[in-house]
Order: C-alpha cells, then structure tokens, then sequence
C-alpha cells in the first residue's frame, strides 16, 4: 500500500493561522486579521475593524468609531458627530448645531426662528421672541412695539390703535381716550377737544 504522508505542509489561508504541528488552521477572532501562512492574527488598530475570520480589517465609516481589536464600528450618538471615515472618538455638535439620531458624519445648523438648548434637538423661540440668523442658541426678546408668533425669524410691528411691550406676543389695543401709531410701546392720551374709541390709531 502507497505511504499517504506528506512531504510538506499546506499554508493556512488567509484569515486563518495556526501553531507549530497543527492539524488544521483556526479562524482569526473578530477584530483581527491575517494573511496566508500565518502563526497569528494581528489586531486591528483603532479606527477599523474585521470580523470573523478576516484577511484585512476594513475602515469604520463617517459617524462611527472604533477601539483597536473591534469586531464592529461604534455610532456616534445623537448629539455627537465624525466626519471623517476611520475614526477613533466622536465630536459634540457645537451650540446651534444638532445631530438628532445615531450615525452622523455631520452636524446641521438650527434655522432661522429655532434655537438648540442642546445638540440633540432645534426648539421654536417662543411668542415673543425670534431668532433671524441660522445657528442660534438662543432667542431674543422683540422690542416694545412689536410681537411674534412661535417659531419666528422675526418679529412685526403693532398697527396703529394697539402697542405692545418687550417680549410680547401680540399687541394690545389701546382704551377708549388713548391713541397710538404703527410699532408703539405706549398709547398716548387723546389732546383736549378730541376723543378717541378702543383701538383707534392717532
């Protein structure tokens, strides 16, 4: 009967290895790799990862993150973002910015009439207040003499007969005896000889 022996030893394939006097090779862990013939596997730097039984650790990519030796790639959390693919640690959206789910390679700005108390979300200003500028991270009061619905860019002026103070959400009409002109904070008294109903401009 022949002799079955062999005169040499196969390599193992790529993404497996093995130790001296093996019977057969051993897949690599997850978060390492190998090439052909491989004693052992070497880890996978941070940044990527690999599972199973790899040949090559592949690149996390934007809005995720990983540790060296990882067998799958972090997303960052909502509030936080990466932009770049192979990355390490997620960045904090800065104030006015928000990432509202997991995973994303960037922050977006809050648009005119919001405002971020957080990075997560945009809130509306309130009655009363506005923001006119992208990014804002906070509200501002409308002046005495105007007003603003929620969520506004802006803030609009009273009509004559009705004036408003700092802050307000509408305006109010002026009593009988007093009048006032567009974008007033106070009514002013109706002049001896004259007389004036609610709400009437001067």
């Amino acid at each position: 009967q022949a002799n079955t022996g062999k005169g040499s030893c196969d390599p193992c394939d790529p993404g497996t290895y093995s130790g001296t006097g093996a019977k057969s090779c051993t897949q690599c862990d997850g978060g390492t790799y190998s090439n052909a013939g491989a004693s052992q596997c070497i880890t996978c730097a941070a940044g990527k990862y690999a599972a199973v039984g790899s040949d090559e650790c592949d690149v996390c990519k934007p809005g995720s993150i990983s540790f060296a030796g990882a067998d799958s790639c972090q997303a960052c959390p909502a509030g936080k973002y990466q932009g770049n693919a192979g990355s390490t640690a997620c960045t904090t959206c800065t104030f006015g910015y928000v990432s509202t789910s997991a995973g994303s390679g960037s922050c977006t700005p809050c648009k005119e009439g919001t405002y971020s108390s957080s990075t997560t979300q945009c809130d509306e200003c309130p009655a009363g207040k506005y923001a006119h500028s992208l990014a804002s991270t906070a509200c501002t009061d409308c002046n005495g003499g105007s007003f603003s619905t929620p969520g506004s860019a802006g803030c609009k002026a009273c009509q004559a007969g009705t004036y408003s103070l700092a802050a307000a959400p509408t305006c109010t009409n002026c009593i009988a005896g007093k009048v006032s002109g567009p974008g007033v904070s106070v009514c002013t008294d109706c002049v001896a000889g004259k007389f004036s109903f609610a709400g009437e401009g001067s």
